[in-house]
C-alpha cells in the first residue's frame, strides 16, 4: 500500500473535512433528495438531479478522504534537519532579479491549496482544462488565456465543449448540475480516483454552473478562472478575467483591455507561409477589414454597408493597395452581399468562410487593420499586432456604453483611431493583455 505523506496539520484538515461531510453534508443531501422526490416526475426535476449530483460528489469525497487517511504517513516537521530540503521542510527562495524573498513549505498534493506559501512535491506539467460552449469567439478567449499560461510554464491543455439539454437550458445557474448536460458535451467532472486539472479556464454563460461545481468538488485542487464578467459575485471563483469596459472590480478580478485572445507575433508568423503565395504578392498597403454584424447594441444595415464599402474602396484604391476582407457569423446576409459586390474588384481576398481560416495570415500580412466597432474581441486582436487599427462605425441601436469605454481606452493607448477614409500610419506598443492576465493567474495560483 502506497503511503501518503502529510504534515500533522494536513492530517487534521482532512479529518475535519471527513467529519463535516459525514455529519452535515451527507444528511443534508439525503433530505434534499427526499424532498425533491415529492415534486413528482423525476425526468425534468431540476432539484432532484442537482441533489443526486451533489450526493455523488459527497460520497466520492468521503471515499477519497478515507483512503488518504488510511494510507497517511504523518511527518513530524519539528524533527526535521534544517539543513536539508525534504518533505515538510520550510525553505527560503530568493528571486535573483528582484531580490525578493519568499518562504515555502514542501507538502503533499492535498495540502497544496491550503494556506499560502506551500509547494507540492513531484509536481509535473500544469494540467489546464478549457471549458466553453464551443462558439469560436468565446472559446478563443479561454483558449488564448490557456495558451498564454502554457508559454510561461510547462503545461498540457485539454479543450472541452458543453451544451445543456433543452429541458434544463432555461434554468438559472444555481439549479444546473453536470447531469443535465446534453449528450453532445464532451465534459464530465472527475469521478472518484480520477485526477482534477490544476487549472480550469472557462468562458461563456454555459460554463458557469460547471465552473462553480469544479471549484467546490475539487476540494481546492483545481484553480478556477472564469473569463468574462460572470454576472455574479466574482468571489465564487478563484479568479475572474474580465474586460475593463465592463467595470467589474474585486480583489480577484483581473481587468483587461478588450478580451483575451490567441493572437501573438509568433502565431501570426507561423500562419504566414500557408497563405504567402496568395497574400504576399498583393500590392501594398495591404488593408485588412474585419467586419462584424448585428448585436444588441449595433446593427449593420444594407444601406450602412454601402457607405462603409464606398469608404473602404476609396481609401484602398486611392492608395493603390489591396484588401483582405472577412465577415463575422453575425454579419447580415444583405450587408455582406452589398460589400462583396462593391469590393470584389479590388485586388486581394474576400474570404468565403470555406477552408482554413486565413485570419492570422491576414493580420500577419496587413499594413492597416479596419475593424467594426461592435466587437471587443476583434479590436483587442487587432491592437495586439502593433499595426494601425482604424475603427469603422456601425448603426447604434442603443447607447454604446461599454463599447465607448473600450474604444476610448484603445485610443488612449494609441492603438486605434476612428476611420475617416484615410489610411494614416502610426506606431504604438502592441497590447499584451492576454500575457498579463496569464502572469496574474500563475501568481494567484502560487498564493492560494
Amino acid at each position: 500500500m502506497e503511503k501518503v505523506p502529510m504534515t500533522s496539520e494536513g492530517y487534521r484538515t482532512l479529518d475535519a473535512q471527513l467529519k463535516q461531510l459525514k455529519s452535515v453534508e451527507r444528511p443534508s443531501v439525503i433530505a434534499a433528495i427526499s424532498e425533491a422526490r415529492e415534486h413528482g416526475d423525476l425526468s425534468e426535476n431540476a432539484e432532484y438531479h442537482a441533489a443526486k449530483e451533489r450526493q455523488g460528489w459527497i460520497e466520492g469525497q468521503i471515499a477519497e478522504i478515507e483512503d488518504k487517511i488510511s494510507r497517511a504517513q504523518v511527518i513530524d516537521v519539528s524533527k526535521l534537519d534544517g539543513d536539508q530540503v525534504k518533505f515538510g521542510a520550510t525553505v527560503t527562495v530568493v528571486d535573483e532579479d528582484t531580490e525578493e524573498e519568499g518562504r515555502y513549505q514542501i507538502v503533499g498534493e492535498h495540502e497544496l491549496r491550503n494556506p499560502q506559501g506551500r509547494v507540492e512535491v513531484g509536481a509535473g506539467p500544469l494540467s489546464i482544462r478549457v471549458v466553453t460552449d464551443g462558439r469560436a469567439g468565446i472559446e478563443n478567449q479561454a483558449l488564448g488565456l490557456a495558451e498564454a499560461v502554457a508559454r510561461l510554464t510547462p503545461a498540457t491543455i485539454d479543450v472541452r465543449r458543453v451544451q445543456w439539454r433543452p429541458a434544463f437550458d432555461w434554468l438559472p445557474v444555481a439549479l444546473k448540475a453536470p447531469g443535465m448536460l446534453d449528450a453532445s458535451s464532451n465534459l464530465s467532472l472527475p469521478k472518484h480516483g480520477e485526477p482534477w486539472p490544476d487549472l480550469w479556464i472557462a468562458a461563456g454563460r454555459a460554463s458557469l454552473p460547471l465552473s462553480l461545481a469544479a471549484r467546490k468538488r475539487s476540494g481546492g485542487r483545481t484553480f478556477v478562472v472564469q473569463v468574462q464578467d460572470p454576472r455574479m459575485d466574482p468571489d465564487r471563483f478563484d479568479q475572474v478575467v474580465a474586460p475593463a469596459h465592463d467595470g467589474l472590480t474585486g480583489p480577484n478580478v483581473v481587468s483587461v483591455t478588450g478580451s483575451p485572445h490567441r493572437i501573438t507575433a509568433e502565431a501570426l508568423g507561423e500562419a504566414g507561409p500557408a497563405f504567402a503565395a496568395l497574400l504576399g504578392p498583393l500590392p501594398r498597403p495591404r488593408v485588412a477589414a474585419l467586419i462584424g454584424g448585428r448585436s444588441r447594441v449595433f446593427d449593420l444595415t444594407a444601406d450602412h454597408a454601402v457607405v462603409l464599402a464606398n469608404r473602404i474602396a476609396g481609401a484602398v484604391e486611392g492608395a493603390g493597395g489591396s484588401l483582405m476582407l472577412t465577415f463575422s457569423r453575425r454579419t447580415p446576409e444583405a450587408a455582406e452581399r452589398v460589400m462583396r459586390d462593391r469590393l470584389c474588384g479590388i485586388p486581394g481576398l474576400i474570404w468565403d468562410g470555406e477552408g482554413a481560416n486565413p485570419l492570422f495570415a491576414i493580420l500577419h500580412f496587413a499594413d492597416h487593420i479596419l475593424v467594426t466597432e461592435d466587437s471587443a474581441n476583434m479590436a483587442a486582436e487587432a491592437a495586439s499586432t502593433g499595426k494601425p487599427v482604424h475603427i469603422l462605425p456601425m448603426v447604434a441601436l442603443r447607447p454604446p456604453g461599454k463599447f465607448a469605454r473600450l474604444h476610448a481606452d484603445l485610443r488612449e493607448r494609441g492603438a486605434s483611431r476612428p476611420f475617416d477614409g484615410r489610411l494614416e500610419t502610426w506606431t504604438y506598443e502592441p497590447l499584451a493583455e492576454t500575457a498579463r492576465a496569464a502572469r496574474a493567474v500563475l501568481q494567484a495560483m502560487t498564493q492560494t
